[in-house]
């Protein structure tokens, strides 16, 4: 919220011009000061400041606390009248500090009171709140029931008279819930993309309405370049992401600038690397010191997928021995040699060779840690290398797909996760599978959601822009100039917000989506909504006979 020192300046720069075009001539520094503050208390104490100030001036003064009320709040119209962007827009931004802000300060000042005043009680009221709040129903506790309460609260502030209040307070929380359902809001998907620097669009990050939108618009002509770019940037952000969670668990990442191919070599490199240089020292027992380390996987096998187990076995990793050593690069061959075999098997639609698959891919992973038993001091880097290496796999199958030429996208990464880890279906369904969750995100943030591929939606949309646009050249241009500089990385920045230095720094959907939720919104509107008498259906005014 700016400080009233800078409206006073606009103000008096600008002629203190209201928004109907007329100009104020008789501008009063003290008068707008006055105006304003009242405007920040308002918000601030939930539309009651102006009965606040009436008590305090009417205990003083001769005035009755009536007249000085009626004072007040024509004092306030009149601000309102003459300024209505200084006046509303200064009462709700304080409306939104006040929940989180003042509300906040003040609720941690009780309880450091309450807890050096008596400790022991302290622990057990917050125990017993801790307790509700774990038992109360969802409907009470989300965002949607605290909006409404909230908004319900300001109604009964900016309710005229008493005999207001009811149908304030259920028309302000009525607002509040629709507004705070409307409201838009960054999923908690992009938000994680965004953590991890995927530059989304307005659509992508915010979904609901927004995203519908934006899909349908982007298949129109013209928009589908404009628009279709800046959320194929967004893939392209979404695969870097993925090979910078590939490598972190080996302390990596990809560098700046190179994607698709580029991108699966480096990694491919990064990995590789890693493993030469951890496996340049260590102490490479024998093949058969090795096998006997190794669980017996393949002990369910049995017939032509146990006999094939055995030769893969001795030609991956038995041939390898030269001199009777195993190198470090023939092990590290060996590994990834019982990875591809394992790969290729699981993908079968047969039932026994997918078991041969699982097979290999368990001998695979028990070599790592069969090797670390005789290595003790290299296990961790050797774990975190094997990880990578799982999680590289279906990137790795992803970026091989056809026609993709190289690019990851998250629907083609989701699809592999599932086809390479569909023999732990327990691991899926816990959403634990290796990449899922990226994946997952990915698909729900970046991937289409209009179900009917967008035609009917883009057709009626065109319709109602106006259908001509497509074919005058005039408005086409017009038309690509306005939406290159929205969805230019600066236009989404300002209407989306971006992060800088660890921190989120909104734009104009977010302060569009603040003030939607504040307390005065609805609190405000609800004051405007033609007045319908309804205390004559409450029940305890019919049982005393009004």
């Amino acid at each position: 919220m700016s400080n009233w020192y800078d409206n006073l300046e606009d103000a008096i720069d600008a002629g203190a011009v209201k928004t109907d075009g007329d100009t104020k001539t008789d501008f009063d520094a003290t008068e707008y000061a006055a105006g304003l503050a009242r405007s920040i208390g308002q918000g601030i104490t939930f539309g009651t400041a102006d009965e606040i100030e009436a008590l305090f001036r009417s205990a003083v003064g001769e005035e009755t606390y009536k007249q000085k009320r009626d004072q007040i709040r024509k004092e306030l119209e009149q601000f309102r009248s003459d300024y209505p962007k200084t006046a509303y827009g200064s009462e709700i931004a304080s409306s939104i500090a006040m929940p989180m802000g003042v509300a906040g300060l003040a609720g941690r000042g009780i309880a450091k009171g309450v807890t050096k005043l008596n400790e022991p009680l302290a622990e057990a009221i917050r125990q017993t709140v801790t307790k509700g709040a774990q038992k109360a129903p969802k409907a009470l506790t989300g965002k949607t029931a605290q909006t409404a309460g909230m908004s319900a609260a300001y109604g009964a502030g900016a309710a005229e008279e008493m005999s207001d209040v009811p149908q304030s307070m259920i028309t302000a929380g009525a607002l509040g819930a629709g507004l705070q359902r409307a409201a838009p809001a960054v999923t908690a998907g992009a938000a994680e993309l965004i953590k991890r620097g995927v530059p989304l669009t307005v659509g992508q990050k915010f979904g609901g309405i927004a995203g519908g939108i934006e899909e349908r618009v982007s298949g129109l002509p013209v928009a589908d370049v404009i628009i279709g770019g800046a959320r194929r940037r967004a893939v392209t952000g979404f695969e870097r992401a993925a090979y910078d969670e590939v490598l972190a668990p080996i302390g990596q990442s990809l560098p700046k600038g190179i994607k698709g191919r580029d991108a699966y070599k480096k990694a491919e490199q990064i990995i590789s690397d890693a493993y030469t240089d951890v496996l340049k020292d260590v102490n490479i027992p024998s093949p058969n010191q090795i096998i006997s380390q190794i669980p017996d996987v393949a002990s369910e096998l049995e017939g032509v997928a146990a006999d094939r187990y055995s030769k893969i076995i001795k030609r991956e990793f038995i041939n390898r021995v030269a001199d009777g050593k195993l190198t470090g690069e023939a092990f590290k061959d060996a590994q990834s040699a019982l990875r591809a075999e394992a790969y290729k098997f699981l993908a079968s639609t047969d039932a026994y060779q997918r078991e041969l698959g699982e097979a290999l891919f368990d001998t695979a992973g028990e070599l790592t840690m069969a090797l670390a038993k005789f290595n003790p001091q290299k296990a961790s880097k050797l774990a975190n290398i094997d990880t990578a290496y799982s999680r590289f796999k279906p990137m790795q199958m992803a970026a091989g797909t056809k026609g993709m030429a190289g690019e990851v996208t998250p629907a083609k990464l989701l699809e592999k996760v599932y086809s390479q880890s569909r023999r732990f279906p327990a691991v899926l369904a816990r959403g634990e599978g290796r990449m899922q969750g990226l994946a997952e995100t990915g698909t729900d943030v970046i991937g289409t959601k209009v179900p009917d591929s967008g035609t009917v939606g883009r057709l009626a949309m065109l319709a109602t822009l106006g259908g001509g646009a497509a074919f005058d050249p005039v408005s086409t241009g017009l038309t690509a100039g306005g939406l290159s500089t929205l969805y230019s990385p600066l236009g989404q920045a300002v209407l989306g917000g971006f992060r800088r230095g660890g921190r989120d720094i909104p734009g104009i959907m977010q302060g569009v989506g603040a003030t939607m939720r504040a307390p005065a919104t609805a609190g405000l509107l609800a004051q405007e909504l033609p007045r319908v008498d309804i205390t004559e259906s409450l029940p305890f005014q019919r049982r005393m006979g009004q």
